[in-house]
């Protein structure tokens, strides 16, 4: 016996026995296996084992079964895990690759995806009776062939090798095993009575394992088999794309057909509305869950339990499916498919396209059987296999008939009768399990999970425990559930097996054959492939599932052999110590073997079970009787007692046939002494269904949801009418705080008290990249301190404090807000025009560009949901007035409120009372998500939200993380968006939201100067790009792959020891020049278009066509910029220098053409500010550094764009850049060397006077005497302009400041081959250039104006 602990680890080193070891390990990977596994984790809290899985991919049978039309027959809502459920299904019945992409993210919700081990197959399991251990042989497979048969398998190993399918084996060992591999997986071979097979010349493939490289186009195709697989796959095949010529489906019996059940009011609103209803309001999905469990328990009852009452109820059922079969299928049809047996014997058909389908003359249906093959078709009959071939008065045909075929598909279902296949397992003294199962009758296991001489060992969806009517997740997670109970207690160090005695097994498996019996899979005439050919059915669970959970929920741990480990045993010696004694010993008790019925789960689960059903296996069984006050009187040391023992209402069979009373124990008092039989069952001496236990157990859980209902309603009722000012504040509501809001984890606030602002988070010191506003600044701050220039630390230049009391109004649509507790969730403020009106807003902003969502269903999500919050207020339901948040948290309403709150901060130019509410409200959500990759999308909302309220630094910070989120995923690479991504659909919005990504990465990196999280060369190049239908992002992929090189080039450009490489730039330059000549037509801009008629362009292609056209010049200014940091490198650059100015020129009148001729400009402005200021500050650096020479061919681009500033909205995170730039070449400007025009001013002067003019022309208030030397008093500039005016005007007095100084450095300069406006090198006043030469500020002014970019 080895005690290796509860983590994962690798034993004997290189030892030719080493193994690793794995506390649990869990066979496969479908719905029971990821059950399994997230269980552990939330259960439990463990993350110490391994789920392998043989094929390739995660889902089981829904990974294999990829037939065309493969879905789920139960409704969506109850085909997904209780503990994470889903309410987003696309359909009532969900298609199969939906369900497997349900189930991948399940697995990356609770973090189990890399606990996942593929294309391993578990080949055998061994159990080691001195080590009390499992071996494990593993095959790690050859990519893909796990998800063949096993005769492809073994037949690609005769003809190829073992190589071909197994790369290598692998020994492990695990304290517990837990075997989740499903039936539907290996499908039945070819039928071996059926001769001429190997002469076929065309395709033979099982529906199973489709081969979707066989062209069916224009084939005659014959299908075997009538099942739900093939009723779902034949109307398709006629169909695009398959387009068969014929298909001819062979029909050995007629399956009872059932109308496919459809949604409370219609598949199309239910499709609409019922996802974000759900999702917005879980208790709801939750109510209509139980709802459908209900309805399914009530169909168990009336359809296969073998009584009158069952009977009648089938009997009604049948003659209504009969009616529905003749009014969907052809008359000639109508014999063929009348079946002869009852409803239920076999599996039903849920079918909305079979029966339609038998309509198309391109599908025949025939019940001759396939007698023989040849190379290119088949023969059929003579005879039929239903009806009677013998009935003469049968019209259905009889003779014999060949066909032609190209493809024969096998739809005649699976290995269900092989548990466990094709895995060996060996228990102890070396047997198989599948011997023991073959000596007591067939397959078997106590509960369906497990069996004696196998301790530690447990099936998931076992033999007897499939359900006819009910969810198969709801029955694999009841035995999950089971099974946990098992685990926890062998984690915890308490118990080294569990295995289940033999007496109780076996007694288990006889009571299931006989109450089998009972039910209509047994009846006379049904045959089917729940049984064997020997009437053993191991398939099928003889109660209700409300039954089957209940005892799942309790386990019998009486029936079990329990071995402690020293520290178990230790527990329950001081549990028993202090427990008074019994007469029964835990650790002796034997169970009675069981026969007839098996007591009801409800029955005795409560403590009256000595037998220990339900208790823990550590209690023992004296503290139980004193909890219930039922003391043995046997006890040496026991008192007598002055009354007699107690009876109980519960009673054993015998004792309730003779109506006598029952002492409730196993054996009761008479039956012992009797030596009788003593089994608990319900409706022991009665049919009639309303005595059993079943109903009263599901009518009292009938009662407790009713119950619940009416709780709820009283409580909407006490709030409706209570009498509450409805005008207090949050503090006076602080005695009672609000309930938790429906869909939300726990309380939310939004709102902060005026007394109590939020705290500010620390500030920390961060690295600023070269291209970053911040990073100029901090090298002129650094400068200025080396010269003696003492200035307060500057903040980063990229974050302004703002004072709102300066601030001009907003100018943007109002937003009706209702009167609205503070506490509420911002969106019931909201109506559902507003909504609609700024979700077209975000999509005008933003959509356009990055479609990371589809704006058009966040506007059907928004229409729906106000409807419902508009309906609730005016009803009642909800009372806005009044304190609590009745919270709109889900996930979708938190995608639509970061829509809603990045419109609003665009609408109003930076800041946005409303907006700021709506993020808040999202924020713990938002922030809580930053670690999950599936929510990239919120992420990305996240980042622009933050870049359009001036948090450059922190939208870069978020979308590096998405970024790199993508690279985790896999997005970036083609191949594993094909094995991951099932859907076109699917990868085609994948592949937008990636380069959205891309390009805002790259964008925002350039802002702030740090490096990018996407490198071209790990994006595979094969990689699709967007398509047509987004011309923005397709033209900016290519760009942004320029800008990387961009990027470098700048980065080299930096510090003292840079050049600048004109080659390089040039080749770039011609690059960004090249990639603009080559945008589609429809997205060129040509400057001279400057009328809304000169051609035909609606408002938003003329933006995206304005936009590019900018793009391109920025990152021209970004190559070029740095000739503008020193005289020096303009004289050396000077064809350059003039190529940039002339860019920034450009830009402004591209810009004032777009003013004057559109409304864009006007109603957009956020999109286009910036590259204002980038302009602005290209022409100061050339004015500053070459005034004479530049100030004059400048001037009329420079007041185009004060006339653009004039319109800027304080509030924005432009305007504050550009407002922080002008404070602080105003503090410095002195010691710069920019001088007022006063001190230039002279009778010679004609730049200042024509400055003057020309401002005063321009509308522009000038004052002369004071520019950088304001009056006394007058202070220094707020922390933000009071409009755009005073913007307007500060910057003309900085455009004056440095162009006038031109003349005083003409005038003394006598070189005539210098630059127009600095000294020659050799002259006398040659000292330095420009300012600098004069003042030595070395060049501050143009590292201060570089925070402009």
């Amino acid at each position: 016996m080895l005690n290796l602990g509860n983590n994962i680890k690798t034993l004997h080193g290189y030892d030719k026995n080493a193994y690793t070891y794995y506390p649990v390990v869990i066979v496969g990977a479908g719905e029971s296996g990821v059950a399994m596994g997230c269980q552990l984790k939330e259960q439990l809290g463990f993350d110490q084992f391994r789920i392998f899985e043989r094929g390739a991919g995660i889902g089981g049978t829904w990974w294999i079964n990829r037939y065309p039309g493969v879905a789920c027959d139960v409704p969506a809502i109850f085909y997904s895990f209780s503990f994470s459920p889903n309410y987003r299904w696309s359909t009532f019945h969900p298609p199969g690759w939906e369900i497997v992409q349900y189930l991948q993210e399940v697995c990356a919700k609770y973090q189990i995806t890399d606990k996942i081990q593929l294309n391993t197959e578990v080949a055998e399991l061994r159990y080691l009776e001195d080590e009390e251990l499992w071996e494990i042989k593993l095959q790690h497979l050859v990519a893909g062939s796990g998800d063949l048969t096993s005769k492809q398998r073994q037949h690609r190993i005769e003809d190829e090798g073992l190589k071909s399918v197994v790369l290598r084996e692998e020994v492990i060992r695990a304290k517990v095993v837990c075997s989740a591999a499903g039936g539907l997986v290996e499908p039945n071979t070819w039928p071996e009575s059926i001769p001429g097979i190997e002469s076929f010349e065309g395709d033979v493939f099982h529906s199973a394992r489709w081969d979707h490289d066989v062209d069916l186009n224009g084939k005659d195709v014959i299908v075997m088999g009538t099942g739900c697989s093939a009723a779902q796959l034949v109307p398709k095949l006629p169909k695009a794309p398959y387009n068969a010529r014929s298909v001819t489906q062979l029909m050995r019996s007629p399956p009872w057909v059932v109308p496919k059940p459809q949604p409370p009011l219609g598949a199309e609103k239910w499709e609409k509305y019922t996802p974000a209803l759900f999702t917005t309001f879980p208790f709801l999905g939750r109510a209509f869950r139980r709802m459908t469990f209900f309805v399914a328990e009530l169909h168990f009852f009336q359809l296969f339990p073998d009584n009158s009452f069952s009977e009648k109820a089938r009997k009604w059922h049948e003659a209504e499916l009969l009616k529905f079969m003749r009014k969907s299928v052809p008359e000639k049809y109508h014999e063929m498919l009348t079946p002869d047996y009852g409803v239920g014997c076999k599996r039903r058909i849920f079918d909305e396209t079979w029966f339609p389908s038998l309509s198309n003359p391109a599908i025949e249906l025939t019940t001759l059987p396939l007698t023989s093959i040849q190379p290119r078709g088949v023969t059929l009959g003579p005879g039929r296999t239903y009806p009677d071939p013998k009935d003469q008065n049968s019209k259905v045909p009889n003779d014999e008939r060949k066909l032609p075929a190209d493809v024969i598909v096998l739809a005649n279902g699976f290995a269900t009768k092989t548990w466990l296949h094709p895995l060996r397992v060996i228990g102890k003294d070396g047997r198989l399990m599948s011997d023991i199962w073959e000596e007591r009758g067939g397959p078997q296991a106590y509960m369906g999970s497990t069996m004696d001489n196998y301790p530690n060992f447990f099936i998931i969806f076992g033999p007897n425990t499939a359900t006819g009517h009910s969810s198969v997740i709801l029955a694999s997670e009841n035995m999950v559930n089971y099974t946990i109970h098992f685990i926890k207690r062998i984690l915890s160090g308490d118990v080294r097996t569990f295995e289940v005695k033999k007496a109780a097994e076996i007694a288990w498996t006889k009571t299931m054959q006989e109450k089998l019996k009972d039910t209509v899979w047994m009846s006379t005439g049904c045959q089917s492939w729940y049984k064997d050919a020997k009437g053993w059915n191991a398939t099928v669970y003889p109660f209700s599932q409300i039954d089957y959970s209940l005892r799942c929920m309790f386990p019998r741990w009486g029936h079990y052999d329990i071995q402690y480990t020293r520290k178990g045993q230790i527990k329950r010696r001081v549990r028993q110590n202090a427990a008074p004694s019994s007469g029964t010993s835990p650790s002796t008790e034997l169970p009675v073997p069981l026969t007839g019925n098996i007591p009801p789960a409800g029955m005795d689960s409560y403590g009256a079970d000595p037998q220990g059903y339900g208790r823990d296996p550590n209690q023992p069984q004296g503290a139980l009787d004193n909890a219930n006050k039922r003391k043995s009187d046997d006890g040496p040391d026991h008192p007598a007692r002055s009354k007699r023992s107690r009876y109980i209402s519960i009673a054993c069979n015998e004792c309730k046939r003779r109506k006598i009373k029952c002492n409730g124990e196993t054996p009761c008092q008479r039956c012992g002494n009797m030596s009788l039989d003593c089994v608990y069952a319900p409706n022991c001496c009665t049919s009639n269904f309303k005595d059993s236990e079943e109903f009263r157990v599901m009518n009292a859980s009938i009662q407790s949801l009713q119950e619940q209902v009416d709780n709820l309603y009283a409580h909407l009722n006490a709030l409706r009418h209570e009498q509450q000012n409805p005008n207090l504040g949050p503090q006076e509501h602080t005695s009672y705080p609000p309930p938790p809001a429906f869909g939300t984890a726990g309380p939310q606030t939004y709102h902060h008290d005026a007394v109590s602002p939020p705290q500010s988070r620390e500030k920390h010191a961060h690295y600023q990249g070269p291209t970053s506003t911040a990073f100029n600044f901090e090298i002129a701050n650094a400068s200025l301190q080396t010269m003696g220039v003492t200035e307060s630390e500057v903040p980063d230049g990229n974050a302004v404090a703002f004072d709102e009391s300066l601030a001009d109004p907003q100018l943007q649509a109002p937003v009706a807000t209702m009167a609205v507790h503070p506490t509420k969730d911002p969106l019931w403020r909201m109506t559902k025009d507003d909504a609609v009106r700024l979700c077209r807003i975000y999509d005008e902003e933003m959509g356009i560009m990055y479609p990371i969502i589809n704006v058009e269903e966040i506007i059907e999500r928004a229409k729906f949901l106000f409807t419902f919050t508009e309906a609730a207020s005016r009803s009642g339901l909800v009372r806005t007035n009044r304190a609590g948040p009745d919270s709109l948290g889900s996930a979708d309403n938190n995608i639509l409120k970061m829509v809603l709150a990045t419109a609003l901060t665009v609408e109003a130019n930076g800041h946005s009372d409303m907006g700021q509410a709506l993020f808040e409200s999202v924020k713990d959500a938002s922030e809580s998500r930053l670690w999950e990759p599936a929510e990239l999308k919120g992420l990305t909302l996240l980042a622009q939200y933050h870049f359009h309220t001036d948090d450059e630094v922190r939208a870069y910070r978020i979308i590096g993380l998405a970024a790199r989120f993508c690279l985790e995923m896999g997005l970036h690479r083609k191949e594993i968006l094909a094995k991951t991504l099932l859907s076109t659909e699917e990868r085609h919005q994948a592949c937008k939201l990636f380069w959205s990504i891309y390009i805002l990465d790259r964008r925002w990196s350039f802002g702030t100067g740090m490096p990018f999280a996407i490198q071209d060369a790990d994006i595979d190049p094969a990689l699709p790009e967007p398509k047509a239908a987004n011309p923005y992002l397709t033209a900016m992929i290519p760009y942004t792959r320029i800008s990387t090189t961009v990027w470098y080039a700048v980065v080299n450009s930096q510090g003292e020891d840079a050049k600048f490489d004109s080659g390089i730039i040039e080749s770039l330059d011609h690059q960004l020049l090249q990639w603009q000549k080559a945008l589609p037509e429809d997205l060129q801009y040509r400057p001279s278009q400057t009328t809304p008629n000169s051609r035909t362009f609606s408002k938003t292609q003329r933006r995206i066509q304005v936009v590019l056209y900018l793009r391109a010049n920025q990152m021209r200014i970004f190559l070029y910029r740095p000739i503008l940091h020193s005289a020096s490198s303009i004289m050396e650059n000077r064809n350059h220098a003039q190529t940039v100015l002339d860019i920034a020129k450009d830009t402004v009148r591209v810009l004032t053409q777009l003013n004057q001729a559109w409304d864009i400009y006007r109603t957009q402005q956020v999109c286009f500010n910036y590259f204002i200021i980038s302009a602005l500050a290209v022409l100061l650096l050339a004015v500053s550094h070459a005034p004479a020479e530049f100030s004059s061919q400048i001037r009329d681009e420079f007041y185009m764009s004060l006339e653009l500033v004039k319109g800027f909205s304080t509030k924005s995170y432009v305007s504050q850049r550009l407002w922080n730039t002008i404070k602080r070449l105003k503090e410095s400007g002195p010691k710069l060397g920019l001088i007022s025009r006063q001190a230039l001013a002279h009778a010679n002067d004609p730049h200042s006077s024509a400055a003057v003019a020309m401002a005063g022309l321009a509308g522009h208030r000038v004052d002369e005497m004071a520019v950088f030397n304001p009056s006394p008093g007058s202070g220094s500039l707020g922390s933000a302009p009071l409009n755009g005016q005073q913007m307007s005007l500060e910057l003309t007095n900085l455009f004056e400041a440095a162009g006038g100084y031109g003349n005083l450095m003409a005038s003394s300069t006598q070189a005539a081959d210098g630059l127009n406006g600095y000294p020659n090198p050799s002259s006398e006043s040659g000292k330095g250039e420009g300012m600098s030469a004069f003042y030595g500020n070395d060049g501050e002014f143009t590292r201060i104006v570089g925070e402009l970019f």
